[in-house]
Formats: C-alpha cells, sequence, structure tokens
C-alpha cells in the first residue's frame, strides 16, 4: 500500500494529500488503522475525479480505483473482525 501511494504522491499528489486528509480524520475519529486505510484508498480516486488538476487522466483514474478495491479486498480480514468486535484499536490493550 506504501508504494502505491508513493506511485500517487508522484502522478496525482493532491488528490493524494486529500487521501491522506481522509486518513487522519478517520482515524482520530475511530481509532482503526484499517478504517482508515480504506476510506482513505477510496477517497483518492474520487479526489482525482472531483479535483481539478493534470490526474483527469481516464487510465489514471481507473488505476486509482482499481488500487483501491485491492486495497480493500486486501483488508478484507480486518473488516471480519470489525464485524465481530475483535478488531484492535490503536493505542489500547
Amino acid at each position: 500500500m506504501l508504494t502505491s501511494g508513493g506511485v500517487f504522491l508522484y502522478l496525482a499528489w493532491a488528490p493524494v494529500l486529500v487521501s491522506f486528509a481522509v486518513f487522519g480524520v478517520v482515524f482520530a475519529a475511530t481509532r482503526y488503522v484499517s478504517i482508515g486505510s480504506m476510506t482513505a484508498a477510496v477517497a483518492l480516486p474520487v479526489a482525482m475525479v472531483l479535483l481539478p488538476g493534470a490526474w483527469h487522466d481516464p487510465v489514471l483514474i481507473a488505476f486509482g480505483f482499481v488500487t483501491a478495491s485491492l486495497i480493500v479486498l486486501r483488508h478484507v480480514p480486518n473488516i471480519r473482525r470489525l464485524r465481530a468486535g475483535t478488531e484492535h484499536r490503536f493505542g489500547r490493550r
């Protein structure tokens, strides 16, 4: 996920900043890294569509949506733990 973030930081820096802000807000509100990561991943291609700039290339936007989908799929075990109430919150033991 970090590698994808680095690639998108180079290709679409402003949407990445929006995505980081979304992560920060969601993480601060929930204390779940997994929820913050998934919402930030989904926010990236949405920000690419909504923000003006050079990142309106359809291929880049499609790459953003595919990457977001893969990140959410990678978090399926976390989603199961969230639904079961067993996912660990940051800062709690």
